[in-house]
């Protein structure tokens, strides 16, 4: 068993028999990550544009 964590801090656990099941989630949690990040530059981007938002803070932790 091997315990893999990525950068975003989520945490895969790696049997033998599954290792395919494995990619297969790494890139699925990789690819969820890269849409979420996606979705706040967008949401950055409207806060910074829009003057109901000017004052807006926003802020993204990831561990």
């Amino acid at each position: 068993m091997e315990r893999l964590t990525l950068r975003n801090g989520y945490q895969i656990i790696k049997y033998p028999q599954s290792e395919q099941n494995a990619i297969q989630c790494y890139e699925t949690l990789e690819t969820f990550n890269t849409t979420i990040m996606a979705i706040l530059n967008d949401v950055l981007f409207l806060c910074h544009f829009k003057k109901n938002f000017h004052k807006a803070n926003l802020l993204i932790e990831f561990y």
